[in-house]
């Protein structure tokens, strides 16, 4: 299951929500919980008068439920693997839209 929402606010602030979650049945009565929810977010805010500068404050795995987990089932054999991965995280991160002779618009995304 899983879900996306930006939201844009007044004055070139944007949110970002993206959320996953994995709910794995058991397959025997010793197995670990192996069910995840990793949410990540972050807040967008342009910068200066043509708005082609972004600052972005990002957290990643805002629950810290990523675990290192995968599965695959087929008819004839059952597959998990563990590993290691980077949990919750922060980043500010800086992004700039360079072009030469471009009108910049505020909707734009790319």
């Amino acid at each position: 299951v899983s879900g996306d929402l930006t939201y844009k606010f007044l004055k070139g602030i944007t949110l970002n929500s993206d959320i996953n979650a994995n709910f794995r049945q058991k397959l025997n009565p010793n197995d670990n919980n192996n069910n995840a929810i990793v949410w990540n977010a972050s807040l967008e805010k342009k910068v200066f008068k043509k708005k082609d500068i972004a600052l972005i404050i990002s957290v990643n795995d805002i629950l810290n439920q990523n675990i290192g987990f995968n599965r695959n089932i087929s008819s004839n054999f059952i597959s998990e693997n563990t590993y290691t991965t980077v949990q919750r995280y922060f980043l500010i991160s800086f992004r700039w839209k360079f072009a030469k002779n471009r009108k910049v618009n505020e909707d734009d995304d790319n």
